[in-house]
């Protein structure tokens, strides 16, 4: 069933009321001083000189910068490393991945597109509107976006090793799956073993 928009019949007026102004300057003037109580600049971790090696480095293609697991920070390493280490340790592996030509790639990529688009015209009546346009106006204007492989560096590890990572952001796989996330969260409190947060985890632990 589709949702019926109605209508208003309210009229702005054409004069602005004083009073209301003043109550609208009262609110914004409140507003920015609770503001200014938690927005407060937070000083920088780095020296002087650790900026500028890192404004240098912004624009020197010799390395990369990437980022470490278990919040190890970020890490810097040779792009003929970071390159060499992915096609050894992942992408040269042909039990895992399969080379794709361009085109084959493209024409899974169409494949993908094609099997959304028959789900969407399908499942039209079943989801809201606004559901709909998400997903229809995704996945036209990122039907020719790619995936990327990245990778992370395990630091932790000795010696350390790189974590691949498939980059969905700009795709319409990225945006069908936050819609989907978003249903499949709601299913969360039907599982037995669901907690919803720690408070809840000490209750239940306080009541054994």
């Amino acid at each position: 069933m589709r949702r019926q928009h109605i209508k208003s019949d309210w009229t702005p007026p054409t004069s602005a009321d004083p009073q209301i102004e003043a109550c609208i300057d009262s609110f914004a003037r409140e507003l920015r001083q609770q503001q200014s109580r938690y927005i407060k600049p937070t000083p920088s971790n780095l020296r002087p000189r650790q900026w500028k090696l890192s404004k240098a480095l912004k624009f020197d293609n010799t390395f990369i910068a990437i980022e470490a697991d278990k919040n190890l920070g970020g890490c810097l390493l040779h792009r003929s490393t970071y390159t060499s280490r992915g096609i050894s340790e992942h992408l040269g592996d042909t039990s895992i991945y399969k080379p794709l030509s361009k085109v084959q790639a493209y024409n899974h990529l169409k494949i993908i597109n094609r099997k959304l688009s028959i789900f969407l015209s399908k499942r039209q009546d079943e989801i809201s509107a606004a559901e709909f346009h998400f997903l229809w106006e995704s996945l036209h204007k990122n039907s020719d976006n790619m995936t990327r492989f990245r990778m992370s560096l395990k630091a932790h590890k000795n010696p350390w090793k790189m974590r691949p990572i498939v980059c969905c952001a700009g795709t319409a796989l990225n945006d069908l799956s936050r819609w989907l996330d978003y249903w499949l969260q709601k299913l969360k409190p039907f599982l037995p073993t669901y907690i919803r947060d720690s408070t809840q985890l000490l209750d239940q632990l306080k009541a054994l």
